[in-house]
């Protein structure tokens, strides 16, 4: 896997996963949340001494923090609601297919 940006960025997120498909195999590679309560989830992780990363608005803890589960938590953006996706799969060009 190779990826090319300026910043250098693109490269390092296409070495993790290359390391962990080469370790694991294909899975789960981190868990994604969000908080209504961003900002006091985030002092309240700082507060227990959590090791983490604020990058891009959100909050990084490592496998190290987590039992082994990288995990990802954003702010939580309320959104329309879209309708009913119950059928919809998603295509093999990626697009939603009824089913």
């Amino acid at each position: 896997m190779s990826g090319r940006h300026a910043d250098g960025k693109e490269d390092a997120v296409y070495r993790a996963l290359q390391e962990f498909l080469d370790r694991w195999g294909e899975g789960l590679l981190a868990a994604g949340y969000a908080s209504s309560r961003f900002d006091a989830l985030a002092a309240h992780l700082d507060e227990l001494g959590v090791p983490l990363a604020r990058e891009d608005g959100r909050l990084h803890l490592p496998g190290t923090s987590t039992y082994g589960f990288p995990m990802v938590i954003s702010p939580l953006v309320e959104r329309p609601r879209i309708g009913d996706l119950r059928g919809v799969a998603v295509g093999p060009a990626g697009r939603g297919d009824r089913l």
